[in-house]
């Protein structure tokens, strides 16, 4: 029999509580969360909110669950959370954190493995041995690769790389409490720290007395003699942590100037290219043709394979990483060693773009798409102080695994490890066997608008994914191309098929007083009604829908639509339907973020006239 709980009808001052509690965590997941980047993460306070007003109808109670999960778990106990597109895991993690039995489903290799850690750190969490073996394998590493990485008495963290015109903003420090910016003069290529004074955006060269603009434009063009840290990329700027004391203090080096060093770098290259021969030859059996990525990184960066990718050094370290990862690392945790690789993948690549304001890399397909420009970076995967997981690099290798250890102190001081059970396989939504019953299901479906593949972003930790399992003779993925066909987007002649067949073995499943959520949000009339569609087909009938925040909001991204609906559904018909929006998105004004309001008004009316179309007998409400 079907009962009302509160997620039926949540009030505003709670939906707003979740909202300002995602803000909280935009930019920055929740450690536990932390492990991997996914695209399109949903906030953790989404989940939490869902997962407790299903359990209880006390306000109070659902915002204390928000902030401690684990006081689900006496109310959870032997329900039954479904997710069928499970992305990287942030739902079936936060239902496992909360005590209930989770079930669910992700086509995509790489965002499975950390749906899988996720649940194993939950559970049973990683033994300290494993980080203390892993900082041994990190020495090891680069102590044998020390004529790779090491210059002088200085440690390499960064090389700048271009195609041939660089910015005259390099990077940028701190000294003293004060911003300095490290800039290069166009006309005798001097570098020198400058602390802006004078005409704002311009700059005068100490040595010639030039005066240039301040740009993170390419504005300079390089010589061609300069050494070339992979096929077209040239080395010009080399950024060193030199060890004084406790401290390692950073140091650049201008390859433009200094030829020692310069010819030094590329003696130490033609001995990377031999060492990382063979897992070049290897990963440039995986060509790009076909991918939906494919001909653009073809076209814009020269990319032809998953080799491409890397330069010699970072190949040679990935696979010097892997080895003595096999030598030393339990079996047992080789999927959390290989994850670490995978993660660091996406700054230790040439598609890593440069960012002189923030002096670091931006990771490969940070925002949903791959930008290769005229300048990026050759990150030192290795770079990390000796004997503690601390990093001398963005993403290096000692920061992923510092990440899950990260995690481990999460769920310890949260409630410490969960019992639950779970069933979660690496394959299509619509192949996985439902469990008997189901109590709670949230249906999330990829709608990928420009973007047409998760597989295309993921890229770069596909293939540090597969070179991983070569070098540890570890079963092999399959090839990206029949990954990339398995995927379901909304521009996939399949998604609708597939989100019917989804929602009717959810129905089948869902006990009498069970709830289905849907979380999705579109501008188009015709895209909002295939989920709905779906849902109609298989019996399911609104309740209420929320806006809630999908995404974290700024300009930096390529989805307009920050804004996500969660519509609730039960298998009793109803006659009149709640959305909730307006008062919600006036009141998330006030923290000042950016969302292009028209759109989301665009969205909830594409909402309700869709929802007007399905279900004709329905008396829609907004708010």
């Amino acid at each position: 029999m079907d009962k009302m709980v509160l997620l039926d009808s949540a009030p505003e001052d709670l939906l707003n509580a979740v909202i300002k509690k995602s803000l909280e965590e935009k930019g920055r997941r929740l450690s536990l969360h932390g492990i991997h980047r996914w695209w399109s993460r949903r906030f953790s306070a989404l989940y939490r909110f869902i997962l407790a007003s299903f359990l209880n109808n006390d306000p109070d109670w659902i915002l204390t669950c928000i902030n401690q999960p684990w006081l689900m778990r006496e109310r959870a106990k032997g329900k039954v959370f479904y997710e069928p597109f499970a992305g990287g895991g942030t739902g079936l993690i936060e239902a496992a954190l909360a005590g209930w039995n989770v079930y669910g489903s992700e086509v995509n290799p790489v965002a499975a493995d950390i749906v899988e850690s996720g649940l194993q750190i939950v559970r049973e969490g990683i033994p300290d041995r494993y980080f203390k073996d892993m900082i041994k394998v990190l020495e090891l590493s680069l102590e044998a690769l020390k004529e790779l990485w090491y210059l002088n008495d200085g440690l390499i963290s960064y090389t700048l790389v271009s195609r041939g015109r660089i910015p005259t903003w390099i990077t940028t420090r701190r000294n003293n409490g004060r911003e300095e910016k490290l800039l290069i003069c166009p006309n005798c290529m001097n570098i020198f720290f400058y602390a802006q004074k004078g005409e704002k955006g311009f700059a005068k060269c100490p040595l010639c007395e030039e005066k240039f603009s301040i740009t993170i434009k390419p504005a300079i063009d390089i010589p061609s003699n300069l050494p070339e840290v992979t096929r077209g990329w040239k080395a010009f700027i080399v950024e060193l942590r030199i060890k004084e004391g406790s401290r390692w203090r950073k140091k650049w080096i201008n390859l433009i100037l200094n030829r020692e060093i310069s010819n030094h770098l590329k003696k130490v290259i033609d001995k990377a290219l031999k060492y990382s021969k063979d897992s070049y030859e290897f990963l440039s059996t995986y060509t790009l043709n076909g991918i939906f990525e494919g001909r653009r990184l073809k076209r814009e960066g020269g990319l032809n394979s998953l080799a491409d990718f890397f330069t010699p050094r970072q190949l040679t370290s990935f696979e010097l990483f892997t080895k003595t990862c096999t030598k030393i690392i339990d079996k047992k945790y080789w999927r959390l060693a290989r994850l670490a690789l995978s993660e660091t993948a996406k700054s230790s690549s040439i598609a890593a773009k440069w960012y002189p304001p923030t002096g670091e890399p931006i990771p490969a397909a940070a925002i949903k798409t791959y930008w290769i420009s005229a300048y990026a970076v050759e990150t030192n995967p290795l770079a990390h102080i000796p004997g503690r997981l601390t990093p001398l690099a963005r993403n290096s290798l000692a920061s992923s695994i510092r990440a899950q250890k990260r995690a481990v102190e999460f769920v310890r001081s949260n409630g410490d490890y969960s019992k639950f059970k779970y069933k979660f396989l690496n394959v299509t939504a619509e192949n996985f066997i439902l469990p008997q019953t189901i109590n709670l299901a949230v249906i999330d479906p990829p709608y990928l608008g420009r973007v047409k593949s998760y597989t295309s972003l993921s890229l770069v930790h596909y293939s540090a994914f597969i070179l991983f399992n070569y070098v540890s003779k570890e079963k092999m993925l399959p090839k990206i191309h029949a990954i990339e066909s398995l995927e379901v987007t909304i521009s996939n002649k399949r998604y609708r098929e597939v989100l019917n067949s989804v929602m009717t073995k959810v129905a089948y499943r869902l006990k009498d007083d069970g709830r289905v959520v849907l979380m999705y949000n579109r501008q188009s009339i015709d895209e909002w009604k295939i989920p709905l569609e779906a849902s109609k087909m298989a019996k399911l009938y609104p309740i209420v829908a929320y806006w809630v925040l999908g995404e974290t909001p700024g300009r930096l991204a390529r989805s307009t639509l920050r804004g996500l609906f969660l519509v609730i559904f039960s298998r009793k018909p109803h006659r009149r339907m709640i959305i909730i929006f307006k008062n919600i998105l006036e009141n998330i004004e006030k923290y000042g973020i950016f969302l292009d309001m028209k759109r989301e008004y665009e969205a909830c009316m594409s909402l309700i006239k869709a929802l007007s179309s399905v279900y004709h007998n329905i008396t829609i409400v907004k708010r």
